[in-house]
């Protein structure tokens, strides 16, 4: 009865203090992990910051020079460019047709 009763008693510490500590650092482990993983993205992403702002510069010139049609949508700038392309049809008919 008395090495039971130790036996119970160890079982008894083991379940109440060791194992929710243990289960809390796992956890801190875990978190840390993912907050690394996420560290090293956002490196990533700083580390484009001069490409992406070459990027944005070359496409605000070439918005400014007029390379790119406007439209509020991909669908409405064909729509957009229709009288455009109609009010040029007279000049290439004249500058190029028979």
């Amino acid at each position: 009865m008395f090495v039971s009763a130790n036996v119970f008693a160890i079982v008894l510490v083991y379940v109440v203090l060791i194992e929710p500590i243990r289960g809390m650092l796992s956890e801190r482990d875990d978190d840390l992990a993912q907050r690394r993983m996420t560290l090293a993205r956002y490196e990533a992403v700083s580390g484009q910051e001069e490409a992406v702002q070459a990027f944005a510069k070359q496409v605000a010139e070439s918005n400014t020079r007029g390379e790119l049609i406007a439209g509020a949508n991909a669908g409405i700038a064909p729509g957009d460019a229709v009288p455009q392309i109609t009010s040029d049809i007279p000049y290439i008919t004249t500058t190029c047709g028979p």
